[in-house]
């Protein structure tokens, strides 16, 4: 039997259309960003200043359960190809206990388990698997590095929790209707992601003295530009969104898979 990379790019396959089910999900529409007005004061001209509080829709769950299963199949994919390396190398029995390492530090153990897990390939393949763990990938912050978070990722989805994902903005508008007439305002114009609240201060509107009217009508509703990050990984993946992150995985996977074809490894 020879060896053949069909599995591993299924895998692939099947982790990019997870990755598509959490985006049309996403696209889908979050839940809805609910605005409450709870009490009015006056300022020392008489005009009315209406007191809310922004609360943010909570992310489903399902999100979570389709990152879960994309980054399951990606790191699936990479113990695939180990096992066809030592397919090609003729050891197609040791495929039972092979398994395609991925370790952030560099110590006696953690390379002796290397050499176990890959047993049965050969000596080239063995030292490219050796070349891409994150400490030799990324020496400065190993941690950091897409194939460790991608270990780590798996790890917590398969037997911690579930993947966590949370609603964050770059920015809010808050549309203001007062008695039929609607205004817009920009809360927040920074470009990088924040949590989806104002911290614990309510948002104050100054509604104009209008002595005809006996009483105001005012309306506030939240028109957030939304995505959902990492939350509660311990990573430093935490607080990055969750579509880049994937896609540059995806990406690097598929590059890893493609040398081995290159360096004619398999």
């Amino acid at each position: 039997m020879s060896a053949s990379l069909d599995g591993v790019r299924l895998k692939i396959d099947r982790a990019e259309y997870h990755f598509q089910q959490f985006q049309l999900a996403l696209h889908a529409g979050l839940p809805a960003t609910r605005v409450e007005l709870r009490s009015k004061e006056l300022d020392s001209e008489g005009n009315h200043i209406a007191i809310g509080d922004i609360f943010p829709g909570e992310a489903p769950p399902e999100l979570g359960l389709h990152i879960g299963d994309a980054v399951h199949n990606l790191r699936s994919s990479l113990d695939h190809l180990v096992c066809q390396l030592a397919v090609a190398a003729g050891n197609r029995r040791a495929c039972d206990k092979t398994q395609f390492p991925i370790f952030f530090n560099d110590t006696p153990d953690n390379r002796k388990t290397i050499k176990r897990r890959i047993r049965g390939v050969a000596t080239s393949a063995e030292a490219e698997i050796e070349s891409l763990q994150p400490y030799k990938r990324r020496p400065l912050d190993p941690t950091a590095d897409l194939l460790w978070l991608l270990s780590e990722l798996d790890n917590i989805d398969k037997h911690r929790l579930l993947l966590v994902v949370n609603p964050k903005f770059a920015a809010m508008r808050l549309t203001v209707t007062i008695d039929g007439v609607a205004k817009s305002y920009t809360i927040s114009d920074r470009p990088e992601w924040r949590p989806l609240k104002l911290d614990a201060m309510p948002f104050r509107i100054r509604i104009p003295k209008d002595p005809s009217k006996p009483q105001t009508q005012v309306q506030v509703d939240a028109n957030p530009l939304t995505g959902v990050v990492f939350a509660k990984t311990g990573l430093k993946c935490d607080g990055q969104a969750v579509a880049p992150l994937i896609r540059e995985m995806v990406a690097d996977v598929k590059t890893i898979v493609d040398g081995f074809v290159t360096k004619k490894l398999i």
